[in-house]
C-alpha cells in the first residue's frame, strides 16, 4: 500500500479539496501552503463574497477554512449559505476578534450555526489539521 504524506495523519483523505478564505493575504497564503504540503488541493480566496461566487461557478470543496470577520463578506455568511444540507462542505471558522466582538465569543456561535469546527488565532497547523480529520471532529 502506497503511503502519502496525508497518510501519516490516520484517514484524512489526500485528495481533498479546500478553499481557504482570509482577507490577510499573509495568514491565507501560509494555510494554504501548509494544507499542500501536507496533500491537499488548495484554493483560496480573499473575501466571504468571492468565495460563494467560487462556488456558484460549480468549484467543489469538502471542506472550507474561513476567517470569521472580512470587510466583503464574513465568515458567517458563507456558513449561513453553504453549511447546511447534503453534500455541503465542512466549514471550519477561525477569528483573532473584532473591535465589536472578542474571538472566543465569536466562534462559540459558530458550532451551532453548522460549524465543524472553530480556531481562535493564532492557531497551529497540527489542530487545523486535526479538524479537517472527520474522525476528530467535535
Amino acid at each position: 500500500m502506497a503511503t502519502t504524506a496525508a497518510n501519516d495523519l490516520g484517514e484524512l483523505e489526500c485528495a481533498k479539496r479546500v478553499l481557504v478564505i482570509d482577507d490577510d493575504a499573509s495568514v491565507r497564503l501560509a494555510l494554504a501552503e501548509g494544507l499542500r504540503r501536507r496533500g491537499f488541493e488548495v484554493e483560496v480566496a480573499s473575501s466571504g463574497r468571492q468565495a460563494l461566487s467560487q462556488v456558484a461557478s460549480g468549484e467543489e470543496f469538502q471542506t472550507i477554512v474561513s476567517d470569521v470577520f472580512m470587510e466583503d463578506g464574513d465568515g458567517f455568511e458563507v456558513l449561513r449559505s453553504l453549511g447546511k444540507g447534503a453534500g455541503s462542505p465542512a466549514i471550519v471558522l477561525m477569528s483573532g476578534g473584532s473591535r465589536m466582538m472578542g474571538s472566543v465569543e465569536c466562534l462559540q456561535l459558530a458550532k451551532p450555526l453548522g460549524a465543524v469546527g472553530v480556531l481562535q488565532k493564532p492557531f497551529t497547523m497540527d489542530e487545523l489539521l486535526n479538524l479537517l480529520e472527520p474522525s476528530k471532529r467535535g
